[in-house]
């Protein structure tokens, strides 16, 4: 089965600017944001050896418009590196959460930055 066929709510692009942090047991990490659903998201970071918390919380923005979400608690799907031409000094991995027990004014929040943020003119490319 795809994995599309698993999810119980279409992924929709998102527009350049939105970004995830996360933390790590010493520091806070960045991903930019691929794409979304109301259940779940994938980013791609910098793979810098620093294991990414299974579970955890997570704060979604979007600089250019002062769009802030915080504290989405989340578990990884999957978690894999990319394959980056040779030029790339640092490699990239792309991650996968679904979103868990979230409170309705959470699921309220994510569903407007998808009516902002996506394209909703279609399912992401990964969702097809």
């Amino acid at each position: 089965m795809l994995a599309s066929d698993r999810r119980k709510f279409p992924r929709y692009a998102v527009e350049e600017g939105a970004i995830i942090i996360y933390d790590q047991p010493t520091d806070q990490e960045i991903g930019v944001v691929i794409d979304l659903s109301l259940d779940g998201l994938a980013f791609e970071y910098f793979d810098i050896g620093a294991s990414i918390p299974k579970e955890g919380e997570m704060n979604l923005l979007v600089w250019d418009y002062d769009f802030y979400i915080k504290k989405i608690p989340y578990r990884i799907v999957s978690n894999f590196g990319l394959e980056t031409d040779a030029h790339s000094p640092i490699p990239i991995a792309r991650c996968s959460v679904r979103f868990v027990t979230l409170s309705p004014e959470k699921q309220q929040e994510i569903q407007v930055f998808i009516d902002f943020f996506s394209d909703k003119m279609g399912p992401s490319p990964d969702n097809v």
